[in-house]
């Protein structure tokens, strides 16, 4: 959001987990009425908690998600096997 030039794979680890988080709430992580609040959300909020959704979740894909959505692209996986 901030410069779109340093975007790169880590970008799409995020989005990744955007699409996760949809997948099991049905709803879209930091969702504000418009595009702008939507991205200052992505930038200030916490991550949003699966469990708190869905109480089904076990730990280690929370865990996962949290990773996947780190504010720090150096905070997610770098690697597929990780």
């Amino acid at each position: 959001i901030r410069d779109p030039r340093q975007a790169d794979y880590r970008s799409d680890v995020y989005s990744l987990g955007c699409v996760l988080y949809h997948l099991l709430t049905g709803l879209r992580p930091f969702a504000k009425p418009n595009p702008y609040d939507t991205m200052q959300a992505q930038l200030v909020e916490p991550i949003p908690s699966l469990a708190e959704k869905r109480r089904d979740i076990p730990p280690a894909l929370e865990k996962l998600f949290e990773k996947l959505l780190a504010k720090d692209p150096a905070g997610r996986p770098q690697t597929v096997d990780e």
